[in-house]
């Protein structure tokens, strides 16, 4: 029989595994394209960082930096212009999977907007 303790370390890593696994994010992205088929035409990645709000501490925002990021953004490309975010993921190799798989199955172009140079 396995101690409390065990149980506990694998019910843990396995919510850590689950935290940074890309696959809710495909799924949620494969049900946005599969609602509004051919709405889409690419699929975006960029760097954002978020930082507390100036006239409102309690609130923060969110604003695109490939630069400094804080998390990466997978976007969705509106063939008549616009993108809307469908995930917020903790590092680049992990958005850039997610991304890739959906581009590749669906949505045709991927535009990783996160510079080369800083990976």
């Amino acid at each position: 029989m396995q101690s409390a303790i065990t149980t506990l370390k694998r019910q843990l890593a396995a919510r850590f595994r689950a935290s940074r696994s890309p696959l809710p994010a495909i799924r949620y992205i494969r049900r946005l394209i599969r609602d509004t088929p051919g709405q889409f035409d690419a699929v975006e990645i960029h760097g954002v960082r978020q930082f507390a709000d100036a006239s409102d501490p309690t609130q923060t925002c969110c604003e695109v930096d490939n630069d400094n990021p804080s998390f990466f953004s997978v976007y969705l490309h509106f063939v008549t212009g616009g993108v809307t975010c469908c995930a917020d993921l903790p590092t680049h190799p992990i958005a850039l999977h997610c991304a890739s798989v959906v581009a590749r199955r669906h949505c045709g172009p991927l535009y990783d907007c996160y510079p080369a140079q800083a990976r």
